[in-house]
């Protein structure tokens, strides 16, 4: 969650694949899939994140939208598919 109070661990992409590696398995994919752009414009206009009225979930004026924040993986939540390597 944008608060990390939810959270005990945050893993990124490249921890995923290094942990999935460690246990012999292969990231077959990986994506965001939930951008929480919303909640992170709240936050910057002093609002509730969770509970603020923003509109704008699309983007984050002058610093990224959401195509690429999802292509860059910094979304909120990530998907991952493991595979058997080998």
């Amino acid at each position: 969650m944008f608060d990390g109070l939810e959270h005990v661990n945050l893993y990124g992409a490249k921890t995923i694949e290094r942990l999935a590696d460690r246990c012999g398995l292969a990231v077959l994919d990986i994506q965001t899939v939930i951008s929480e752009i919303g909640v992170i414009n709240n936050y910057f206009s002093y609002e509730d994140p969770y509970l603020g009225d923003t509109d704008n979930k699309k983007e984050i004026p002058k610093l990224i939208g959401e195509d690429d924040l999802n292509k860059k993986l910094l979304g909120y939540k990530l998907q991952v598919i493991l595979g058997v390597r080998g």
